[in-house]
């Protein structure tokens, strides 16, 4: 939104902090001192507002009023009013701000008036703005519903604020929802610190909260926090009470909320259930955690809030709407758990020493398949590996774009910390030395991309986090162990060959007929692994040519070979022939594939699973940011909107659409069960694209061109690269590179091979013709 100034209000002490404490560039406080345009018509148009408030003993709570859109407008210069139906008996909020009237008796403010923020929010347009001011009146009446008002608690409420300050805010981390309003019947749960547990349950499918929080007396802020489902973490919740942890993501470095809990670390939270139209209401104080200390209480967090509650209610049915979830903000990281929750990497929790993992040795197996070996610099600080586990890399310094308020392109980098985990696919003893291992991936992101691109000769150094993990295969006496594997899932097992008794596996091995590299690989370095392999190839009909050289090698090696994708039937078959009545097997497959199978092997064989397949429905992949992307590119028709006319699309835009719709497919392709043959060929061509974007595009327009006496620069790395001179000379005189492809223009033009009667041909200058 535009906002109009009259006046700087400038930074409060505790937001001086924060920006000091975490190096923010000095700017000046965007908030007006006024109820701005934008703010107003936002108000007007939007289905809710979370209003926040400090009780009698100076606690702040929050809620959230609404269900339908004009409920709050704005009546007058900075003056706010509020109609709607609400939880007269249990919400804090409102009984905060009207003493527990609910006769129709008009409350008038004196003395200035309590202090109210809120925060208008319009989930299905993910829009929102701050506001600030004081309660001038209010009043509450019951609700008249044949005479069971008492009963029903629903109250209507009447108040008018006075704005004082407001402020727009992004739309990072909204997820899309569409509100409707419903009938506050609200029931008391629970008003114990300790939370009941259907609030915990509600903790964990929460994709979004409200919190308060004040400068002292002064002001007043309420703002949102959201992510995935279950980014708020419990960290106890016992008969001495609760603690609820979540991590600050990157936003706009105003610091606002977290600059008053400096002043005071008071705050309350409300957890809206939109489903069921629960409400959970906190309170409680709050510690800041910042670097190394939020990120010993969750691991890969920056900035993270610890919430010792000291008041809680949960109540049943207490809020006048609700909401249908339509579409997760791309921004969403993924969850980020508690150090409790996980096993962390030896060296994870010690940053004194740092070790690098040195890439000496790569081998592409596939075109979308190879194996790193690493080198480790320091084997005693890192700690030993064994099989079974992962090594966590850190591709921070090689990846790492710094700060950047959107970035709609790549929106998940802004609270990607480049850590990422890989399975160890090596095992001591194979050649290999004690201070190496390897690791088999597959290229599907922005890091395995990185490093299918990197030249063993450059010496990659890469800071190394630890090995962590358990996943070990148990083979009892006598006891055959069935291993069912996804294409690349084989690599658990391949760690742990050193350890087992083949002839005593039985391997169930799926894979597209596009990874069969990958099988003819792993029997060529473990051929006594194939007779105990059962190979399922699907997406042979799609290349038959290919298909058949790739069994002719395979049947070579022993394996038995079926020419389509693994079902559960198999399992049974491989049960009734083999007379194997194994209490364990291990699946490292797809999530589709792998739900199947573990169904199947509970209903059926009654075998327990260590982890209980989940009834979630398959994600819809998020394609918003590639239509944002695709805006950018799309020259075509006279409906574009670009903000420049004469824009024309750069390489780097093409190659962003590219990648994020190579990243919806891999999304749906995972969520399939991961032996998609269609699908894997379009995230190839997509990456591949990527790689190498159209560079046949212009600096200028046609239209620059048809000028009599044009000054067009055109630049050696390709004929259609032309540019307005006075646009292009401050560009070069800062950077050797092509503004469109980014092409080096320093690099020297290699010489011409000598002729074969070397006469006086003259000399080479070493300079462009």
């Amino acid at each position: 939104m535009d906002f109009i100034h009259s006046g700087d209000l400038g930074w409060h002490e505790g937001e001086e902090q924060m920006h000091s404490l975490l190096r923010v560039p000095h700017q000046e406080n965007p908030t007006s001192p006024f109820l701005t345009p934008g703010a107003a018509s936002l108000l007007r148009a939007s289905p809710l507002l979370a209003v926040g408030t400090l009780d009698d003993q100076g606690r702040p709570w929050t809620t959230v009023w609404g269900g339908e859109p004009g409920f709050a407008r704005s009546i007058g210069q900075s003056v706010v009013g509020v109609k709607t139906l609400v939880d007269r008996v249990y919400d804090p909020v409102v009984a905060a701000l009207l003493g527990g009237k609910h006769d129709g008796e008009v409350d008038i403010e004196r003395m200035g008036g309590k202090m109210m923020s809120g925060l208008v929010i319009d989930l299905a347009k993910r829009k929102r703005a701050k506001l600030f001011g004081r309660m001038v009146g209010g009043a509450l009446d019951r609700v008249q519903t044949n005479d069971r008002d008492e009963k029903m608690g629903a109250g209507q409420l009447q108040l008018v604020m006075k704005v004082e300050q407001s402020l727009g805010n992004c739309p990072k981390y909204l997820n899309k929802k569409e509100i409707i309003p419903a009938s506050p019947n609200p029931s008391l749960v629970s008003d114990s610190p300790r939370l009941h547990h259907e609030a915990i349950d509600l903790l964990s499918k929460s994709d979004l909260f409200f919190m308060s929080s004040s400068n002292r007396d002064l002001d007043m802020d309420t703002n949102h926090r959201g992510g995935p489902p279950g980014f708020v973490r419990v960290v106890w919740n016992d008969a001495s009470g609760t603690v609820l942890a979540y991590p600050e993501y990157s936003g706009n470095r105003l610091y606002q909320t977290l600059g008053n809990l400096r002043t005071n670390p008071k705050t309350g939270l409300v957890f809206p259930d939109f489903e069921s139209g629960d409400v959970l209401y906190v309170t409680g104080s709050t510690e800041t955690l910042v670097g190394k200390h939020a990120a010993v209480l969750l691991p890969r967090s920056n900035l993270a809030v610890i919430v010792n509650v000291t008041a809680a209610r949960f109540v049943r049915q207490g809020l006048p709407f609700r909401g249908e979830l339509d579409e997760r903000s791309p921004y969403n990281p993924p969850v980020r758990l508690l150090a409790t929750e996980r096993a962390l990497p030896d060296a994870q929790a010690d940053n004194k020493n740092i070790v690098y993992a040195k890439l000496v040795e790569k081998n592409p197996i596939t075109p979308t398949i190879a194996r790193f070996r690493f080198s480790v610099s320091d084997p005693v600080a890192a700690g030993h590996w064994k099989p079974g586990q992962y090594v966590a890399l850190a591709f921070e310094d090689e990846l790492g774009m710094g700060y950047s308020h959107m970035r709609d392109d790549d929106p998940k980098s802004l609270n990607d910390d480049y850590t990422r985990t890989f399975t160890i696919s090596s095992f001591l003893g194979y050649g290999m030395p004690e201070d190496e291992f390897e690791i088999t991936i597959r290229k599907v992101g922005v890091i395995t991309d990185f490093l299918f691109r990197q030249n063993v000769r450059i010496g990659l150094e890469i800071p190394l986090k630890g090995f962590g993990g358990e996943f070990a295969i148990k083979q009892e006496e006598e006891e055959i162990v069935p291993f069912v594997a996804g294409g690349i899932g084989i690599t658990p097992l391949l760690a742990q060959l050193s350890n087992l008794d083949l002839e005593r596996i039985q391997l169930l091995w799926t894979a597209n007929i596009r990874d069969i590299g990958l099988v003819s690989d792993t029997f060529e370095r473990f051929p006594r692994l194939a007779a105990s392999a059962k190979v399922f190839v699907s997406g042979v009909e799609n290349d038959s040519a290919q298909g058949k050289d790739a069994f002719d090698s395979l049947e070579s090696y022993g394996a038995h070979l079926v020419k389509r994708r693994i079902v559960a039937e198999d399992l049974l078959t491989l049960i009734q022939r083999e007379r194997m009545m194994s209490s364990r097997w291990y699946i490292c497959t797809g999530t589709a594939l792998r739900k199947s199978l573990l169904e199947w092997l509970v209903v059926e064989h009654n075998i327990p699973t260590t982890t209980q397949p989940t009834q979630t429905r398959p994600r819809r992949p998020d394609l918003s940011t590639f239509f944002s992307t695709l805006e950018l590119v799309d020259t075509s028709g006279e409906t574009r909107t670009h903000h420049n006319a004469n824009a024309v699309p750069i390489p780097g835009d093409i190659s962003a659409a590219f990648r994020t719709l190579a990243d919806a497919f891999e999304r749906m392709r995972q969520d399939g069960g991961g032996e998609n043959g269609l699908l894997e060929n379009l995230v190839e061509s997509l990456m591949a694209d990527a790689e190498i974007p159209p560079r046949e595009v212009k600096g200028v327009p046609d239209s620059f061109l048809d000028d009599e006496y044009p000054l067009v620069v055109r630049l050696p790395c390709h004929k259609s690269h032309l540019f307005d001179l006075e646009c292009i000379q401050p560009w070069l005189k800062l950077h050797p590179t092509c503004p469109l492809d980014r092409m080096d223009l320093m690099k020297k033009k290699e010489p011409p091979p000598p002729a074969k009667e070397e006469e006086e041909d003259g000399e080479w200058d070493d300079m462009y013709a």
